[in-house]
């Protein structure tokens, strides 16, 4: 837990250059997936992922609270409509065609602006 809040940085940005990396050298079946799956057991995907998501959000939040931060209250809704407006930014990458060069780039970005917003409303 301690480690946590020096390391989340990190992590987040080699996550997301993983997902990029994993878009654009997959980008045919993600495209089906984000534009296809209606009817198929694969709908609710990345309503999914975004639950994940807001739960792996909730419980660190916990943690910087445990470590003595002081951390607001922020409801599971706000923390659900941010984490599905990441992963449908993210998915820009393909819905656009986007070159993996440019995709990296803006998504660095993009990630950036995130962190940024995550900070303050975190009280950091």
């Amino acid at each position: 837990e301690e480690q946590q809040p020096d390391h989340m940085g990190e992590e987040s940005s080699s996550c997301v250059h993983w997902m990029v990396d994993y878009i654009c050298r997959h980008r045919e079946p993600v495209k089906l997936l984000l534009t296809r799956a209606e009817g198929t057991g694969y709908e609710q995907f990345i309503h999914n992922m975004v639950e994940v998501e807001v739960e792996s959000t909730l419980r660190y939040m916990e943690v910087l609270r445990h470590l003595g931060r002081d951390v607001p209250e922020l409801s599971r809704s706000l923390c659900h409509i941010i984490a599905s407006g990441m992963f449908s930014g993210l998915f820009e990458i393909v819905v656009h065609d986007m070159p993996r060069e440019q995709a990296q780039r803006d998504v660095e970005q993009f990630r950036q602006f995130y962190t940024g917003g995550w900070l303050k409303l975190m009280g950091g």
